[in-house]
């Protein structure tokens, strides 16, 4: 039995290629250079959210509330312009 780990489970994208990873189309409709960029743990307080976009460029305990509560998150992250996806970095103790 494999048990689903950090929100696995919620999203199955469809694969490409030999490995089966999701192809990521380009956003060419939004204009990036002309955001501000924000780092995640501002997002709450904000203002004039459609004119920033939101970054997780941070240390990981920044964004995890976000990570573990989606769905309290995602109307707050879908005000922005553009939101980069987290990316958490590779910790000592994270590895086995």
């Amino acid at each position: 039995m494999i048990l689903p780990m950090e929100n696995t489970e919620r999203m199955i994208f469809p694969g490409v290629g030999k490995y089966g990873i999701p192809a990521i189309k380009p956003e060419t409709d939004i204009r990036i250079d002309k955001l501000e960029w924000i780092p995640v743990n501002y997002a709450l307080t904000a203002k004039d959210k459609a004119t920033k976009g939101v970054h997780f460029y941070k240390d990981d305990y920044q964004f995890e509330r976000f990570w573990n509560n989606p769905d309290k998150y995602i109307p707050l992250l879908q005000q922005f312009g553009a939101v980069c996806s987290p990316d958490f970095s590779l910790r000592k103790e994270a590895l086995p």
